[in-house]
């Protein structure tokens, strides 16, 4: 891979820049010690998941996006490692098993041989229907009783 890749570092100076803090004001932000913010912006120290939360709620961003820019460093400094990539080489996609292929006839066989079966319907009697029964108009409201009357 020859491509040049944002590492989060790179992103976390660049935000401390347009915010205007330096470590110190950082750590005390993210509730860290100024040597663990020292070593984040010189990239020595991985982005973790609890750093990701801590980092998002400071600048707006997904704690998914700092954990992808993690990867995405980790990912790049690994295929650039060439003893590692050679031993990647030995490894063979998997592949999936084989099945006998089924005939034409038989396929045919399966799906006539369904039994059929007819589905049950009930029928609701709607609101209006209930009303017929019970006497009143399908479109009456029932009177609301006065507060005296109770």
């Amino acid at each position: 891979m020859s491509e040049k890749v944002i590492t989060p570092a790179y992103f976390l100076n660049q935000l401390m820049n347009k915010y205007q803090l330096d470590s110190n004001s950082l750590a005390k932000a993210l509730g860290i010690t100024p040597a663990a913010a020292r070593l984040l912006t010189l990239g020595k120290t991985a982005i973790t998941t609890l750093m990701a939360l801590r980092l998002g709620k400071l600048f707006g961003y997904s704690p998914i996006y700092w954990i992808s820019l993690q990867y995405t460093k980790e990912i790049f400094e690994i295929s650039n490692d060439k003893k590692l990539m050679k031993s990647l080489n030995d490894i063979s996609k998997a592949q999936k098993p084989r099945t006998p292929a089924k005939s034409k006839k038989e396929g045919k066989a399966k799906i006539s041989a369904k039994p059929k079966v007819k589905a049950k319907t009930t029928k609701r009697a709607s609101l209006s229907e209930k009303r017929k029964k019970a006497g009143k108009a399908p479109g009456a409201r029932q009177a609301k009783r006065s507060r005296k009357a109770r």
